[in-house]
Protein backbone atom coordinates (compact mmCIF):
# COMPACT_ATOMS: atom_id res chain seq x y z
CA UNK A 1 0.00 0.00 0.00
CA UNK A 2 1.23 3.47 -0.89
CA UNK A 3 0.71 5.10 2.49
CA UNK A 4 1.25 2.07 4.74
CA UNK A 5 3.54 3.45 7.46
CA UNK A 6 5.18 0.05 7.83
CA UNK A 7 6.60 0.11 4.33
CA UNK A 8 6.67 3.73 3.14
CA UNK A 9 10.17 5.20 3.32
CA UNK A 10 8.97 8.82 3.80
CA UNK A 11 6.52 7.86 6.56
CA UNK A 12 9.04 5.64 8.32
CA UNK A 13 11.59 8.43 7.85
CA UNK A 14 9.30 10.87 9.66
CA UNK A 15 8.79 8.30 12.43
CA UNK A 16 12.55 7.78 12.61
CA UNK A 17 13.18 11.52 12.77
CA UNK A 18 10.71 12.03 15.60
CA UNK A 19 11.26 8.86 17.60
CA UNK A 20 14.04 6.47 16.64
CA UNK A 21 16.32 6.50 13.58
CA UNK A 22 16.82 2.74 13.86
CA UNK A 23 13.23 2.27 12.63
CA UNK A 24 14.61 2.58 9.10
CA UNK A 25 16.57 -0.63 9.56
CA UNK A 26 13.28 -2.52 9.94
CA UNK A 27 12.18 -1.69 6.39
CA UNK A 28 12.18 -4.69 4.04
CA UNK A 29 14.99 -4.58 1.48
CA UNK A 30 12.52 -4.48 -1.43
CA UNK A 31 10.86 -1.41 0.10
CA UNK A 32 14.20 0.37 0.32
CA UNK A 33 15.03 -0.34 -3.30
CA UNK A 34 15.71 2.68 -5.50
CA UNK A 35 12.98 1.73 -7.99
CA UNK A 36 10.33 1.28 -5.29
CA UNK A 37 11.08 4.61 -3.61
CA UNK A 38 11.21 6.43 -6.94
CA UNK A 39 8.01 4.88 -8.29
CA UNK A 40 5.77 5.00 -5.23
CA UNK A 41 7.01 7.59 -2.79
CA UNK A 42 9.34 10.41 -3.84
CA UNK A 43 6.76 12.02 -6.13
CA UNK A 44 4.25 12.68 -3.32
CA UNK A 45 6.87 13.38 -0.64
CA UNK A 46 8.29 16.16 -2.83
CA UNK A 47 4.80 17.65 -3.22
CA UNK A 48 4.53 18.65 0.44
CA UNK A 49 6.56 21.92 0.47
CA UNK A 50 5.26 23.26 -2.89
CA UNK A 51 1.67 22.57 -1.83
CA UNK A 52 2.11 24.51 1.42
CA UNK A 53 3.83 27.31 -0.49
CA UNK A 54 1.01 27.59 -3.03
CA UNK A 55 -1.70 27.72 -0.37
CA UNK A 56 0.11 30.19 1.87
CA UNK A 57 1.24 32.54 -0.89
CA UNK A 58 -2.12 32.51 -2.68
CA UNK A 59 -4.09 33.48 0.43
CA UNK A 60 -1.59 35.56 2.43
CA UNK A 61 1.14 36.66 0.02
CA UNK A 62 4.85 36.77 0.79
CA UNK A 63 5.80 39.16 3.58
CA UNK A 64 9.31 40.61 3.64
CA UNK A 65 9.79 42.73 6.76
CA UNK A 66 7.04 45.22 7.59
CA UNK A 67 6.13 45.99 3.97
CA UNK A 68 2.89 45.03 2.29
CA UNK A 69 2.70 41.37 1.26
CA UNK A 70 3.67 40.43 -2.28
CA UNK A 71 0.94 38.65 -4.22
CA UNK A 72 1.42 36.67 -7.41
CA UNK A 73 -1.09 35.90 -10.11
CA UNK A 74 -1.98 32.24 -9.82
CA UNK A 75 -0.31 31.16 -13.11
CA UNK A 76 2.96 32.74 -11.95
CA UNK A 77 2.59 31.20 -8.51
CA UNK A 78 1.84 27.81 -10.04
CA UNK A 79 4.95 27.99 -12.22
CA UNK A 80 7.07 28.85 -9.15
CA UNK A 81 5.65 25.88 -7.24
CA UNK A 82 6.21 23.53 -10.19
CA UNK A 83 9.84 24.65 -10.39
CA UNK A 84 10.10 24.18 -6.61
CA UNK A 85 8.78 20.63 -6.97
CA UNK A 86 11.19 19.79 -9.79
CA UNK A 87 14.05 21.22 -7.73
CA UNK A 88 13.18 19.09 -4.70
CA UNK A 89 12.51 15.93 -6.68
CA UNK A 90 15.65 16.29 -8.75
CA UNK A 91 17.70 17.33 -5.75
CA UNK A 92 16.84 14.18 -3.82
CA UNK A 93 17.72 11.98 -6.78
CA UNK A 94 20.94 13.77 -7.71
CA UNK A 95 22.16 13.85 -4.12
CA UNK A 96 21.52 10.12 -3.74
CA UNK A 97 23.42 9.45 -6.98
CA UNK A 98 26.34 11.55 -5.77
CA UNK A 99 26.27 9.72 -2.44
CA UNK A 100 26.39 6.40 -4.29
CA UNK A 101 29.26 7.71 -6.43
CA UNK A 102 31.24 8.46 -3.26
CA UNK A 103 30.58 4.99 -1.80
CA UNK A 104 33.96 3.44 -2.74
CA UNK A 105 35.83 6.35 -1.16
CA UNK A 106 34.16 5.94 2.22
CA UNK A 107 33.64 2.15 2.09
CA UNK A 108 29.86 2.42 2.23
CA UNK A 109 27.28 0.16 0.59
CA UNK A 110 26.80 0.54 -3.15
CA UNK A 111 23.05 -0.09 -2.94
CA UNK A 112 21.44 3.00 -4.48
CA UNK A 113 18.20 2.48 -2.57
CA UNK A 114 20.02 2.78 0.76
CA UNK A 115 21.60 6.05 -0.33
CA UNK A 116 18.22 7.44 -1.38
CA UNK A 117 16.75 6.32 1.96
CA UNK A 118 19.44 8.30 3.80
CA UNK A 119 18.76 11.41 1.71
CA UNK A 120 14.97 11.19 2.17
CA UNK A 121 15.33 10.65 5.90
CA UNK A 122 17.69 13.59 6.27
CA UNK A 123 15.32 15.82 4.30
CA UNK A 124 12.28 14.81 6.38
CA UNK A 125 12.68 17.55 9.06
CA UNK A 126 12.94 20.25 6.38
CA UNK A 127 9.90 18.86 4.59
CA UNK A 128 7.99 18.83 7.89
CA UNK A 129 9.13 22.39 8.55
CA UNK A 130 7.68 23.49 5.22
CA UNK A 131 4.35 23.81 7.03
CA UNK A 132 5.69 27.32 7.76
CA UNK A 133 5.01 28.10 4.09
CA UNK A 134 1.34 28.32 5.06
CA UNK A 135 2.23 31.72 6.52
CA UNK A 136 4.99 32.88 4.14
CA UNK A 137 6.68 35.53 6.25
CA UNK A 138 10.45 35.56 5.86
CA UNK A 139 11.07 35.86 9.61
CA UNK A 140 8.60 33.12 10.53
CA UNK A 141 10.06 30.77 7.92
CA UNK A 142 13.61 31.51 9.07
CA UNK A 143 12.72 30.79 12.70
CA UNK A 144 11.23 27.45 11.67
CA UNK A 145 13.79 26.32 9.10
CA UNK A 146 16.97 27.05 11.06
CA UNK A 147 16.12 24.51 13.81
CA UNK A 148 14.83 22.10 11.17
CA UNK A 149 18.12 22.39 9.29
CA UNK A 150 20.03 21.50 12.46
CA UNK A 151 17.65 18.60 12.98
CA UNK A 152 18.31 17.38 9.43
CA UNK A 153 22.05 17.49 10.03
CA UNK A 154 21.66 15.45 13.21
CA UNK A 155 19.57 12.86 11.37
CA UNK A 156 22.10 12.67 8.52
CA UNK A 157 25.09 12.13 10.79
CA UNK A 158 23.26 9.66 13.06
CA UNK A 159 21.63 7.45 10.41
CA UNK A 160 24.20 7.38 7.60
CA UNK A 161 26.73 4.97 9.18
CA UNK A 162 24.05 2.38 10.01
CA UNK A 163 22.11 2.58 6.76
CA UNK A 164 25.18 2.64 4.53
CA UNK A 165 26.97 -0.01 6.60
CA UNK A 166 30.18 1.78 7.44
CA UNK A 167 32.05 2.78 10.58
CA UNK A 168 31.24 6.09 12.36
CA UNK A 169 34.42 7.83 11.23
CA UNK A 170 33.89 7.16 7.53
CA UNK A 171 30.20 7.87 7.98
CA UNK A 172 30.97 11.30 9.39
CA UNK A 173 33.25 12.10 6.45
CA UNK A 174 30.66 10.87 3.96
CA UNK A 175 27.94 12.97 5.61
CA UNK A 176 30.21 16.03 5.66
CA UNK A 177 30.85 15.61 1.94
CA UNK A 178 27.10 15.59 1.28
CA UNK A 179 26.65 18.73 3.38
CA UNK A 180 29.39 20.42 1.37
CA UNK A 181 27.69 19.51 -1.90
CA UNK A 182 24.37 20.93 -0.68
CA UNK A 183 26.01 24.17 0.44
CA UNK A 184 27.77 24.67 -2.90
CA UNK A 185 24.57 23.85 -4.79
CA UNK A 186 22.56 26.28 -2.65
CA UNK A 187 24.96 29.18 -3.19
CA UNK A 188 25.13 28.42 -6.92
CA UNK A 189 21.34 28.35 -7.16
CA UNK A 190 21.06 31.73 -5.43
CA UNK A 191 23.66 33.18 -7.78
CA UNK A 192 21.90 31.84 -10.88
CA UNK A 193 18.55 33.15 -9.61
CA UNK A 194 19.98 36.65 -9.16
CA UNK A 195 21.52 36.63 -12.64
CA UNK A 196 18.33 35.37 -14.30
CA UNK A 197 16.17 37.85 -12.42
CA UNK A 198 18.52 40.68 -13.44
CA UNK A 199 18.09 39.60 -17.06
CA UNK A 200 14.32 39.71 -16.65
CA UNK A 201 13.85 35.96 -16.53
CA UNK A 202 11.64 35.28 -13.54
CA UNK A 203 8.31 36.20 -11.92
CA UNK A 204 7.27 39.83 -11.85
CA UNK A 205 6.84 40.87 -8.21
CA UNK A 206 5.85 44.43 -8.98
CA UNK A 207 8.90 46.18 -7.52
Amino acid sequence: MLFDSRYSVPLVSINAVIRRPSALLLLPEETRSFAAILKKEIWWFSLIPPSFLFIGTYFFGWRIGAEEPLYFEWPVLLSICIFYYILLFGGLLILSLLSRWMAPTYATTKDLGSHLTVIVTSAAPLFLGSVAHLYPHIIVNSLVFIPMLLWSLWVLYSTLPELLKTDPQRGMLHASSLVGIVMVAGVSLIGMSVVLWTLGIGPNIGV
